[in-house]
């Protein structure tokens, strides 16, 4: 089922676990912990970190709308009081550690403190990350594929002409040469129309034809 962790929680919880380890780390040479070298510096990096810790888990086991919901507000705060006091550490050496050069813890404790501000920053906003457990063989119903449009023309069957329709006239055609072709099913050929002439003008024209003749004889 969906769970929701606030990324920022979590981060805020690994970072202040980290300051914490840090101090029990070299910090600067030959071995000296931070809390070797530092006087006061150490108690107030581990009281940061422990605040820092338990604002993160209230966070989650308190109520929403009380005091240590509230609380992560100051996450920010905690974050980069922390950071300025690992920063001002690497810069100015405590006075047993002068001369001496930044050890494995120093960056530890440094790297947590920036973790730990920006923890708070995204704590405070309410960033939140959704993380969602599934079985591996199950299927989410979103990643199923849709199934393909139908294509209009292919989805109109074709309706074959029933008995006493137009089938036994279209079986029955034939396509055939006009050569080949019976004579009953030939066209005759046009013929030339022949004019009608009228009775008079025909024998004005056989009486002009004839008049010549009959001088000659």
């Amino acid at each position: 089922m969906p769970e929701r962790v606030n990324g920022g929680q979590a981060l805020v919880v690994v970072a202040a676990i980290g300051l914490i380890v840090s101090l029990f780390m070299n910090w600067y040479q030959p071995g000296i912990s931070a809390w070797t070298v530092f006087e006061i510096v150490d108690l107030l990096l581990a009281a940061l970190a422990v605040a820092a810790l338990t604002i993160a888990i209230g966070e989650t086991i308190y109520p929403a709308g009380s005091l240590a919901a509230r609380a992560p507000r100051w996450l920010p705060i905690i974050g980069i009081a922390a950071l300025v006091l690992v920063i001002a550490a690497l810069i100015n050496h405590p006075p047993a550690a002068i001369h001496r050069s930044a050890q494995t813890g120093a960056w530890v404790g440094f790297g947590a403190a920036a973790a730990l501000t920006v923890g708070g920053v995204l704590s405070a906003a309410r960033v939140s990350l959704v993380i969602t457990l599934r079985p591996r063989g199950e299927r989410a119903d979103w990643a199923e594929p849709a199934p393909a449009a139908a294509d209009p023309e292919e989805s109109v069957p074709y309706a074959a002409p029933a008995e006493g329709d137009y089938a036994d006239e279209y079986a029955e055609t034939e396509y055939v040469d006009a050569d080949e072709a019976p004579a009953e099913y030939v066209e005759p050929e046009p013929t030339a129309e022949v004019p009608m002439v009228d009775d008079e003008v025909a024998d004005e024209a056989e009486s002009a034809r004839r008049l010549p003749e009959d001088e000659r004889g």
